[in-house]
């Protein structure tokens, strides 16, 4: 079923084993994912970019993660790899990226204040 879906490319933000082999077995012939991630995920991938340590504290993962789909979207639109770094772009490039949250439901909001309430009392 997935490789019946025949995506252009795929990409990888969990930088898992089994995210990794999942964009593998979707057949897509363009797999962008993280360089240096743990269980060998990378080697699944045809496009591997470098965000540094990636274990390390120094990125917020939403950070890393638009970073990635920046890259993507620069081999996408034919960029030559000797042009592409592992550098981060600036991130006012992102000034328009929204992360949303749904608004709680009234009775929730009523149902926390009220256990806050007694709680700190």
């Amino acid at each position: 079923d997935l490789r019946g879906l025949e995506f252009d490319a795929v990409i990888d933000l969990q930088g898992l084993l089994k995210s990794s082999l999942l964009g593998f077995l979707s057949n897509s012939k363009l797999r962008f994912g993280f360089k240096g991630t743990r269980e060998g995920a990378e080697s699944f991938l045809t496009h591997r970019f470098d965000p540094g340590d990636y274990f390390g504290a120094k990125r917020h993962v939403v950070e890393m993660n638009l970073a990635l789909a920046h890259y993507m979207c620069r081999v996408l639109q034919g960029e030559t790899s000797d042009k592409l770094s592992a550098a981060y772009p600036d991130p006012s490039i992102y000034k328009n990226a929204e992360f949303p949250l749904p608004a709680p439901e009234p009775a929730r909001v009523e149902k926390l204040e009220t256990l806050l309430a007694k709680s700190c009392g």
